[in-house]
C-alpha cells in the first residue's frame, strides 16, 4: 500500500522530528483536556508523516499488544501498538454495556478516535483453552497508530485522562512509550517455523457423522440449516509470529477484511474475511448476504462455468436464500427506506467464489451499534436457522470452542462503524495455529462435498503456513 520508510540520514531525522512533533501535540491536547475538566477524556494527537508500510512496521514490535485492521476496499489501514484503554465484555454482562461505554468516549472525543476489537461467536459458551485470554470480547484504543488512508499516512497517539489522574503523569507515561517506539521499517527477514503437523477436529469420519446428525434434525423439522465448522490445528517447531503470518495472508487475499488482535504473552486472532456484517456511515447502514461456494477456475472459461454452476445450484441458492431472507427481515426491523441492489450475484475471490446479495437502509432514530450487532449476529451464513435451534445444535455437535471465529470483528468510531464476520480466520497460540472454517448444511448436503468445500476455503490460509512461503 505504501513505500517503506528506510533509515537514510534524511529519514532518520524525519522520524526523530515526527516524534518531537507528536509529543508537542499530545502535551498540548492533554493540557487542554485537563483545563476543560468534566471527567474522563480521550485525548488524541495525530500528525502526518512520510509513508510507512504498516504490517512490516508492526512485525518488528514484540512483547506488546498489537492490533491491525484493513478495510475490504483498501481505503483504510491501521496498525496499533499498546493500549490507551482496553474495554472488555465481562462474563454474563451484555455486550451493550461495553458498546455504551465506548460510545460515550467517542462522543466526547470526536475526531478520528476508533476502538478496534471483536466478540465471541457464542456468548452463551464460556471461553475455553486458548480463547480464555480474549474472553467474551474486547475493544482496544491503541496507544499508538500508523494510519494509512485517502489523505496519506499519519502517526497518532491516544491517552485517557480520568478525573483523578495527574495529567503530568499521564503525559510522562505516554512520552516514555513514544520514545521507545520504533518508526523505521527494517528490511523484512524470512521467517521459518518448520513443517507443521496437522490434527483435524472433527476428523473425517466424525465429520460425516456430525453432518448426518444435522440432516436428521432437518428431516425432523427441528431446523432448516446448520452451519458446522472444523478446527484444524497446525503445530510448528517454533512459535510463528502473528504479524508475519498475517503479512503472508494479506499478500494472497484481495477484496477481504484483514485483522489481527495480538495479546502480549497470549494468543493472537488473525484473519482475512470477505464477509461484511455491516457498515454504518452516520445513519446509513449497509450489509450483504454471502453464502454458497465454488472454487475459481484455472482458465477464464472454466471459471465462468464454475460460476454459472453455482448460480444454478438449487442447494446453494436455497442456502443463500435463508441468509438473504433473514437479512431483509433484520433491515426492515432496523431501518427505513430499505433498498436492495437486485438479484444474486457472484463475488469472486482469490481461491473461491460465492453468491452475494447487497442491501442498505436508513437507520431509525435511537438504534445503537450494539442493537445492530445483536440483531444481525450470528447470521444464517455462519450459524443457521432458526438461529436459536441452529446454535444449540452447533454447541452439541462441534466439540470445540469457536471463540471469536465467525464472530463480529471491527471498529467503532465517530460517525460510523464497520464489522466483518470473522471467517477465514485462525488463532496463533504458542507453537500452534488453529484454523477454522465451516459449511452450511441444508437438505441435500453430502458430508464428503462439505468436507472438500472447507478444504478449499482453508487452502489460502494453509498455504501461508508452508515452509519457505514469503
Amino acid at each position: 500500500m505504501t513505500t517503506p520508510l528506510t533509515q537514510s540520514p534524511r529519514n532518520a531525522y524525519a522520524l526523530r522530528h515526527a516524534k518531537e512533533r507528536l509529543a508537542d501535540t499530545l502535551e498540548h491536547r492533554i493540557r487542554q483536556a485537563a483545563e476543560a475538566g468534566g471527567g474522563d477524556a480521550v485525548v488524541r494527537a495525530e500528525i502526518p508523516i512520510e509513508p510507512v508500510e504498516a504490517l512490516p512496521w508492526l512485525e518488528q514490535i514484540r512483547g506488546q499488544r498489537r492490533a491491525y485492521w484493513a478495510g475490504r476496499d483498501g481505503a483504510f489501514e491501521m496498525a496499533g501498538v499498546g493500549a490507551a484503554e482496553a474495554v472488555r465484555v465481562d462474563a454474563g454482562a451484555p455486550a451493550a454495556e461495553c458498546f455504551a461505554h465506548i460510545a460515550s468516549r467517542i462522543r466526547a472525543a470526536g475526531g478520528r478516535v476508533r476502538y478496534y476489537g471483536g466478540l465471541r461467536f457464542d456468548p452463551e459458551m464460556t471461553p475455553a483453552g486458548p480463547w480464555d485470554a480474549l474472553g467474551q470480547g474486547q475493544f482496544i484504543l491503541p496507544r499508538f497508530e500508523i494510519v494509512n488512508g485517502p489523505s496519506g499516512c499519519a502517526l497518532a497517539a491516544n491517552a485517557v485522562l480520568g478525573p483523578k489522574d495527574d495529567p503530568r503523569r499521564v503525559l510522562a507515561v505516554a512520552l516514555m512509550e513514544l520514545g521507545a517506539l520504533p518508526l523505521e521499517v527494517p528490511e523484512a527477514a524470512s521467517q521459518h517455523w518448520g513443517a507443521p503437523a496437522r490434527l483435524d477436529t472433527p476428523d473425517r469420519e466424525a465429520w460425516s457423522a456430525m453432518v448426518r446428525a444435522g440432516l436428521d434434525a432437518m428431516r425432523r423439522e427441528e431446523t432448516t440449516k446448520i452451519v458446522l465448522a472444523r478446527q484444524s490445528r497446525f503445530q510448528f517447531g517454533a512459535p510463528p509470529d502473528p504479524a508475519a503470518l498475517l503479512r503472508r495472508l494479506v499478500s494472497r487475499t484481495q477484496d477481504s477484511y484483514h485483522f489481527c488482535f495480538d495479546e502480549p504473552g497470549g494468543p493472537a486472532f488473525i484473519g482475512a474475511s470477505p464477509e461484511r456484517l455491516y457498515k454504518r456511515s452516520e445513519r446509513r447502514l449497509e450489509s450483504e448476504a454471502l453464502a454458497g461456494t465454488r472454487p475459481r477456475g484455472t482458465t477464464a472459461a472454466e471459471d465462468e462455468a464454475l460460476g454459472q454452476v453455482l448460480l444454478a445450484s438449487g442447494k446453494d441458492l436455497r442456502e443463500h436464500r435463508y441468509v438473504a431472507d433473514a437479512l431483509e427481515r433484520d433491515f426492515n426491523a432496523l431501518c427505513d427506506a430499505v433498498q436492495a441492489d437486485g438479484g444474486v450475484q457472484l463475488l469472486k475471490l482469490h481461491r473461491c467464489q460465492h453468491l452475494i446479495w447487497r442491501v442498505e437502509g436508513t437507520l431509525r432514530d435511537g438504534i445503537s451499534d450494539a442493537a445492530i450487532v445483536e440483531r444481525l449476529h450470528p447470521t444464517p451464513a455462519v450459524c443457521g436457522c432458526p438461529r436459536d435451534r441452529a446454535a444449540a445444535w452447533i454447541r452439541e455437535l462441534e466439540g470445540f470452542d469457536r471463540g471469536w471465529y465467525a464472530g463480529p470483528v471491527g471498529w467503532l468510531g465517530h460517525g460510523g462503524a464497520e464489522f466483518a464476520v470473522a471467517i477465514r480466520s485462525g488463532l496463533v497460540w504458542g507453537r500452534d495455529v488453529l484454523l477454522y472454517s465451516g459449511a452450511g448444511i441444508v437438505d441435500g448436503s453430502q458430508p464428503d462435498d462439505e468436507w472438500l468445500e472447507i478444504e478449499n476455503k482453508m487452502t489460502t490460509f494453509e498455504g501461508c503456513l508452508a515452509p519457505g512461503h514469503e
